[in-house]
């Protein structure tokens, strides 16, 4: 994770200082150089990154088609697996509803939503039945897929509980990305991680709870790094986190198709509109 973080910025600073450079030449200003070169630094960034996820969308669409037609997965490559998830052992309640799951996700914050007070994750060791055999999933997988608990089926004494008797750890800048990359490097598909984030009061009133959880039982198709020797999908000997979905791998592969294409087109539009000013811009400036 943090390899895959630093390229990203690497590659941000190098486009900004190329398109810094050649505004320098024209304008010999500072400021409007900057600026330049920060805008047109972020968006060519964007077109690279777009054109990065067409690379690893097809990578997934590749992997998502073997585990459609049954076929084995193959060690260290990226592949798909789908089918019921289950426990190893104990299953997980959920801290805000009570829910049995594998896995659930967690966020205190004011109704506004302009800031979060707690956060947290967890995930028990825990395998998808599949045709091929049981594919145990190891290290985090976000639930950005699965829907919210809706906020009536929150059961606010429940989660007040929670929280007093959890040990939080304090979520700050310098930790962020360590927190993040323990739950990449996890190998034996145990998580758990509670973070209070600046002093969150232990009070539930005027607070939204936005919990998400994977039931016991429910058809999922994940997408990640596959170890034969461990069977399972093992994020920490990729760069990013496995990818878990609510649904079967047909509709994952439509929705992959579409989201890659989409993030391109976008990160086009925007390059194209900036360089509809520049280029103009740089050929009419003064030499």
């Amino acid at each position: 994770m943090k390899k895959s973080c630093g390229m990203t910025v690497a590659v941000w600073l190098v486009l900004t200082g190329l398109y810094g450079a050649v505004a320098w030449t024209k304008t010999r200003e500072a400021f409007p150089a900057a600026v330049i070169g920060i805008l047109g630094g972020t968006f060519a960034a964007m077109l690279a990154g777009g054109a990065w996820g067409l690379v690893t969308g097809g990578e997934d669409r590749a992997a998502l088609k073997r585990a459609i037609a049954g076929e084995p997965r193959r060690d260290g490559h990226r592949e798909a697996a789908t089918g019921r998830v289950r426990a190893l052992g104990a299953a997980l309640e959920s801290p805000f509803t009570g829910r049995a799951c594998v896995a659930y996700e967690y966020d205190v914050k004011s109704f506004d939503e302009k800031r979060s007070d707690f956060t947290g994750v967890a995930l028990v060791p825990c395998v998808v039945d599949t045709a091929q055999g049981p594919a145990q999933i190891m290290g985090w997988s976000m639930l950005d897929e699965f829907p919210k608990a809706l906020q009536e089926d929150v059961d606010r004494v429940r989660g007040l509980g929670y929280l007093r008797n959890t040990n939080f750890e304090t979520l700050g800048f310098t930790n962020a990305l360590s927190y993040v990359s323990s739950l990449v490097a996890d190998q034996d598909g145990a998580i758990r991680r509670d973070m209070r984030i600046d002093h969150g009061t232990l009070d539930l009133e005027g607070r939204r709870i936005d919990e998400k959880v994977v039931p016991v039982g429910s058809t999922v198709t994940v997408i990640g790094i596959w170890s034969e020797a461990k069977r399972g999908f093992a994020p920490g000997l990729g760069a990013s986190l496995n990818q878990l979905f609510p649904v079967s791998p047909v509709s994952v592969l439509t929705d992959v198709r579409t989201k890659a294409w989409k993030t391109f087109g976008i990160a086009v539009f925007f390059f194209v509109v900036l360089h509809a000013f520049l280029v103009p811009m740089y050929l009419l400036a003064p030499h």
